[in-house]
């Protein structure tokens, strides 16, 4: 009678050559993966800033004017805000919903604009930034005692000079006589801070918000909103980090500035490199690979920037009329 042949087992050796084949096969196709899921990332990024871009399209057609960038009821920095341009897209963004939430009456720092704060908006997260399930407290500001939901995106208020003084519009303190020698009209961005027409006073410049018909640079040579994530952020809670309702000053808009290290994706990076931190306080960054920072700009359509690109062009992209460059050259 014929045995039954034994099948033969494999050996250590070649257990060993698999796995180390299996193992060399991940390691090439694990950076693809990776490269692939970025690309994704990346993507949706691009897709949330061309419905802002979109959004505030949609707000110029009926209202006949961008949002402001926030609207201020007197120009101490202080002041009480009553708009902001994020919430004011909302309705045009399909957020009707959390638009819904906003008391504009009061500032949104009170108690009844509360869940307004603290609601996380998917089309403000870019899904390459951080640490954006949990909520913050500014490091500056009259809301700084709140806690604030994080954003990844921010309004191009115009651009500044950079020097000693508090010079960037956005703080209602641009909107003074004053101020109009360091910050000349064609200087504004297309979402700057602007005052209330209840606002008084001799000193007052009484600036408007900025439509697609006063833009003398062209709405596709104009930067609307871009990103800004940062890898690091002061303390477990107290930020820099963007927080997409909060009106005060820098932390939802942010500003062209001739110095390279603005353009930058690592907060306490740029505090050295700027010699103090107002000028970091207003910087673009992402987190993508590549060094490239995504923008909306003015006619709805996305563009990516490089972190090196020459610095006296990219301040004219954050302006609606650029012209003058020597006098923001360091």
């Amino acid at each position: 009678m014929k045995q039954p042949r034994s099948r033969r087992a494999f050996t250590l050796v070649e257990l060993l050559v698999v796995i180390a084949i299996i193992g060399v096969l991940v390691a090439l196709l694990l950076p693809a993966v990776q490269a692939a899921r970025e690309a994704a990332r990346r993507a949706q990024c691009g897709s949330n800033l061309k419905q802002v871009g979109l959004a505030v399209l949609n707000h110029d057609s009926a209202k006949g004017r961008f949002p402001a960038g926030s609207t201020a009821a007197s120009t101490s920095i202080d002041s009480m805000n009553s708009s902001q341009w994020s919430v004011d897209l909302l309705p045009y963004a399909e957020q009707a919903a959390i638009f819904a939430m906003w008391t504009p009456t009061q500032d949104f720092n009170r108690p009844v604009n509360k869940a307004l704060r603290e609601t996380f908006v998917p089309l403000y997260l870019c899904p390459t930034d951080v640490d954006v399930s949990k909520l913050y407290r500014p490091e500056s500001g009259q809301g700084d005692a709140f806690f604030w939901a994080p954003g990844s995106y921010r309004a191009v208020s115009g651009s500044s000079p950079g020097t000693n003084g508090d010079y960037y519009w956005d703080n209602p303190l641009a909107n003074t006589v004053g101020s109009q020698t360091n910050l000349p009209d064609w200087t504004r961005g297309p979402l700057h801070a602007v005052l209330k027409t209840t606002a008084v006073g001799v000193n007052i410049r009484k600036l408007k918000a900025v439509s697609t018909k006063n833009i003398p640079d062209g709405t596709s040579n104009t930067l609307l909103v871009g990103e800004y994530q940062t890898s690091t952020n002061p303390g477990d809670v107290y930020t820099r980090r963007t927080l997409w309702c909060y009106a005060y000053t820098s932390y939802s808009q942010s500003s062209g500035i001739n110095r390279p290290w603005t353009l930058h994706n690592d907060y306490m990076a740029c505090v050295p490199l700027d010699g103090g931190q107002h000028n970091c306080k207003r910087s673009w960054g992402s987190l993508h690979a590549g060094d490239v920072i995504q923008f909306a700009r003015c006619d709805g359509s996305v563009t990516g920037i490089s972190q090196n690109v020459d610095m006296a062009m990219f301040v004219t992209l954050t302006t609606i009329q650029g012209e003058e460059l020597s006098t923001f050259t360091p």
